[in-house]
């Protein structure tokens, strides 16, 4: 793939060779098969860990860039060379105007983009803005070039508002997937009354009521609630009922509506299993019985109907177990195990710590944590020194990990 122009030494066509095999690695084929197509390439990257491959960041990042050299000096696909590119006396006095790290790092390669095709602070518009973030994806690595555009754009318009410049305020995009429930206020008073009602009782609010719950549910159980209610109310709206016409959590679990909101929900995963299709025909019979106090005919009805719905086994999935599989390597776990001394050893070398050394240093932390006894996600990034964690030094001393039961799923 890589020629050797004359500008190139043995040793660097060397070292670029060796990139393009690391990528080739890194994306999981030959490099005699792997098409060379930037963004692909690119989204694969964006799923690598450096610290799980045994690199360091700046060593990642150096593959990257040798490979990117790699690919210009192949000639096989143009790539765009403007990072490099000097200012232009209008860019230039720009920069001299803003104040502020952000604004100078964020608009540095817009800067130079634009220097390098001939265009001018002031002509700088939405056409230019999609201009560049078209180079950066088809002609870079960069691993997030729909966060760049927004962060650009954001950048752009706070500096167009103190700038002596006359610049152009850009559209900032929005890359967020489009609504996927109905909007809470256009259902009925009623029906939210009714919700907000069950959800108090579910979180166990009033634990003196003749009615209560006899274990409140936990914070993130009663946001999944309200998630799954408003999925109900959705797929019976998309189904042909009127919104005005669901006026309470009863008409939820009514045996037609009940049929009405799986049929549809199986029919947008295309009758595939599906865990949370599942859970939802679940909670609504929990409604039912519970809250709405059906008689045990219909309730056994629903639980029939909820039974049906396709559902994956319990257990790993396949994606999962494919990770998993691959510390049956000795080498592999090991390297697992090395690796908080490895990133506490990189922490230890930063010559100006900032906001990206704490981020590995918890993760040495985490790692080393998880590596001597499993805990849940939310207790390990809750942890904290002499509350959770106490640390002993001294021959034969022993450090400990205590959760109360307050903060555990099961209370022990």
């Amino acid at each position: 793939m890589v020629a050797k122009p004359s500008s190139i030494t043995g040793t660097r066509q060397r070292d670029l060779c060796s990139s393009v095999r690391r990528i080739a690695i890194f994306v999981g084929d030959d490099p005699s098969r792997i098409p060379l197509n930037l963004v692909a390439i690119s989204a694969e990257l964006a799923t690598v860990s450096p610290a799980a491959a045994g690199l360091t960041g700046k060593s990642f990042a150096n593959i990257r860039s040798n490979f990117m050299a790699a690919v210009r000096a192949s000639g096989l696909k143009s790539v765009h060379g403007f990072t490099r590119t000097a200012l232009s006396p209008g860019w230039k006095k720009l920069k001299a105007q803003l104040s502020g790290k952000r604004a100078h790092i964020g608009l540095s390669r817009l800067a130079k983009y634009a220097s390098a095709n001939g265009i001018e602070p002031e002509q700088v518009n939405n056409a230019t803005i999609e201009a560049f973030i078209t180079a950066v994806r088809n002609g870079t690595l960069y691993r997030k070039p729909n966060a760049l555009h927004r962060q650009v754009a954001q950048i752009w318009n706070a500096a167009a508002k103190r700038s002596q410049f006359k610049l152009k305020v850009v559209t900032v995009p929005s890359f967020r997937r489009p609504a996927q429930r109905v909007d809470l206020h256009l259902i009925s008073q009623s029906f939210r009354k009714d919700r907000d009602d069950w959800l108090s009782w579910c979180a166990g609010l009033d634990v003196f009521a003749a009615n209560a719950r006899a274990r409140p549910l936990a914070p993130q159980t009663l946001r999944l609630r309200q998630d799954q209610i408003l999925a109900a109310v959705t797929a019976l709206a998309e189904s042909g009922i009127a919104l005005k016409d669901i006026g309470s959590l009863a008409d939820l679990v009514s045996l037609e509506n009940f049929k009405r909101i799986l049929r549809r929900r199986h029919e947008m995963v295309g009758g595939r299993e599906n865990i949370f299709n599942a859970d939802l025909a679940r909670m609504l019979v929990e409604v039912g019985r519970d809250w709405v106090k059906l008689n045990p005919a219909r309730l056994k009805q629903l639980a029939r109907l909820a039974g049906k719905v396709p559902k994956p086994l319990p257990g790993l999935t396949a994606k999962n177990k494919r990770v998993l599989r691959q510390f049956d390597d000795p080498a592999v776990l090991q390297g697992l195990y090395g690796l908080p001394n490895r990133l506490w050893a990189e922490v230890k070398r930063e010559a100006k710590p900032d906001f990206r050394t704490l981020v590995k240093a918890q993760a040495a932390l985490a790692v080393a944590i998880l590596s001597y006894m499993p805990i849940r996600l939310k207790n390990l990034t809750a942890l904290a020194f002499d509350v959770h964690l106490f640390l002993r030094e001294g021959r034969d001393a022993i450090s400990s990990l205590e959760l109360p039961p307050s903060e555990v799923k099961n209370r022990r």
